[in-house]
């Protein structure tokens, strides 16, 4: 495996996780929300 090839990987990694914890945390707000409207 060359560095240019462990560099994408590595990255594609962190943008993947990026975009999954910001996806949880926007579910967690907007479940949050629902449940003090609820109240």
């Amino acid at each position: 495996m060359t560095t240019a090839t462990l560099i994408v990987f590595v990255i594609s990694i962190g943008v993947v996780g990026w975009v999954a914890w910001r996806g949880f945390r926007a579910e967690d707000a907007r479940r949050a929300a629902e449940e003090r409207r609820d109240r």
